[in-house]
């Protein structure tokens, strides 16, 4: 839009009533156990760019809730991934390796 383009949103019922409609409204470049999967099938770079680009995107989304002045309770919050067993935390861990290998400060 701010382009001069015309924007249309599509989605199968109603805009908000599928996904978008059932979200916690997180936002967070800690998405699970995703950064050792990446560095494994696609390498450590890769990674280190996708960390990258979430890291980007959420200071493009404060910045863009700050120019709107939308009053969505927008706050910094730190995101968490736990285990709930022994197998899990290993898991974790390897997660947590692998992100602070891609640049997240974790």
């Amino acid at each position: 839009v701010r382009a001069g383009l015309s924007v249309v949103v599509l989605e199968a019922r109603t805009v908000g009533a599928g996904t978008s409609g059932r979200t916690t409204a997180k936002v967070s470049a800690l998405q699970g156990l995703r950064y050792q999967g990446l560095a494994a099938q696609h390498g450590r770079e890769a990674a280190s760019r996708y960390a990258r680009s979430q890291l980007d995107a959420l200071s493009w989304m404060a910045d863009e809730v700050a120019d709107a002045g939308v009053d969505c309770r927008w706050e910094r919050r730190p995101a968490y991934t736990y285990a709930t067993t022994a197998s899990g935390l290993a898991d974790v861990e390897a997660e947590a390796a692998a992100a602070t290998a891609a640049g997240l400060p974790v």
